[in-house]
């Protein structure tokens, strides 16, 4: 079947198959093959960095390990959510009562809605007091001690219309708890 086509037919047709043979092999195999590289490269990179990050050893992990135990001096990881709701009220009582302070009322406000990306849930509390403005500082400085503490959501004071001395203190607490 060859033989009737001249060499350069031969030629041309052998050169179109061979470039067939290669497209075909690049659309089928190579290009996939370096997208699926691309995507383990770059999940490689991602691993790595994350390793690097978690490596206690290195500077900037106790860098930014020294921050954090700056910027939160007390912290316990959460427990469940009856376990910590009771830890963190005894811990707020307790801080209350060496300020001086007796809750007039502690609210506990709902369920926690918990965050899949964390796996936690914030519960928070509400709790009102009648106290002095010294009071309220010093309270606010010693929460920063409270290991289950996570915000401060609210905060209102207004005076006492009877005595101008007194206040009355409003706090919405929150503290995290695991899925249980």
């Amino acid at each position: 079947m060859l033989d009737q086509f001249s060499a350069r037919d031969k030629r041309a047709i052998i050169l179109t198959g061979i470039a067939i043979t290669v497209m075909v092999f690049y659309v089928s195999v190579y290009a996939p093959w370096m997208a699926h590289w691309d995507e383990i490269s770059a999940e490689i990179k991602q691993k790595e960095l994350v390793a690097k990050l978690l490596d206690a050893t290195s500077s900037k992990a106790k860098d930014k390990l020294a921050m954090f135990n700056k910027v939160i001096p007390a912290y316990l990881p959460p427990e469940k959510e009856e376990l910590q709701r009771l830890l963190f009220e005894k811990k707020l009582v307790e801080q209350f009562k060496k300020v001086g302070l007796k809750p007039a009322s502690m609210t506990f406000m709902g369920k926690p809605k918990f965050v899949a990306a964390i796996g936690y849930g914030k519960l928070r509390f509400q709790m009102k007091c009648q106290c002095k403005f010294k009071q309220v500082f010093d309270l606010l400085a010693m929460l920063r001690e409270n290991p289950y503490l996570v915000g401060v959501e609210a905060f209102n004071i207004k005076l006492d219309s009877k005595d101008r001395a007194k206040v009355d203190l409003t706090l919405e607490l929150s503290t995290y708890t695991a899925k249980g």
